[in-house]
């Protein structure tokens, strides 16, 4: 028992408390075990080793000293630094795991922000939207997402898709571009229509954008 607690004094506790294990039911062996396991976790989480720390602090159980606060301690630090490898996934996990440690919540729903941009920036809009929409309270996400909703309408509208991308710009009625967007969207049908000789059918559509493009002066000459 002396013998662990010089060791333990030392610093090197994966030894001392190899040693006060052994020792079983004596005296406090089994609590000076889990002080060793403590200091462990304390190390590993100052040394930057917060999966290590995870572990220790995992074995020792909620209720030992503040093991729980550094449990969580331990995977926001785990959190952050999947974080700045970007693996979200992994990151999001700790994150969520730290419950309510400092920002960790704000931290986590930044998971989603993150690969969502990355998505974004790669022109994959529908499943950056979708990763947005998880999180649009969350910085500019709902600016984002309406961009990534317009982007999707803007390909269909150069696809030559005009009920396709109106649908897209009807999702964000109240963002600029896709006012535009749904006008040229009914501007063009009508178009089609007057080409086709559906003058009634033309007029119709063109009454319902007064002021773009030339569509006033058309109205006009066709009623």
């Amino acid at each position: 028992y002396l013998w662990a607690g010089q060791t333990m004094e030392q610093g090197d506790y994966p030894q001392a408390r190899e040693q006060f294990l052994a020792l079983g039911s004596y005296q406090d062996a089994s609590e000076q075990a889990d002080e060793c396991l403590y200091q462990m976790g304390m190390n590993a989480l100052n040394g930057n080793d917060p999966l290590l720390a995870i572990d220790y602090f995992t074995q020792l159980g909620p209720d030992y000293r503040d093991s729980d606060m550094k449990l969580k301690n331990a995977h926001y630090n785990a959190g952050d630094f999947f974080f700045g490898e970007g693996d979200y996934e992994t990151a999001s996990q700790h994150f969520k795991a730290a419950g309510d440690y400092e920002d960790a919540h704000r931290r986590f729903i930044g998971c989603n922000y993150a690969p969502a941009k990355e998505l974004m920036e790669r022109g994959e809009y529908a499943l950056a939207a979708a990763r947005f929409e998880e999180v649009l309270g969350y910085e500019d996400s709902k600016e984002l997402w309406s961009q990534c909703i317009y982007k999707q309408g803007e390909e269909k509208m150069l696809a030559g898709d005009w009920a396709g991308a109106l649908a897209f710009f009807d999702r964000i009625p109240d963002y600029p571009a896709a006012q535009d967007g749904r006008r040229e969207c009914t501007y063009q049908p009508a178009m089609t229509l007057l080409a086709e000789g559906d003058t009634d059918g033309a007029l119709e559509l063109l009454l319902t954008m007064p002021g773009y493009k030339d569509a006033d002066e058309l109205a006009n000459k066709l009623r």
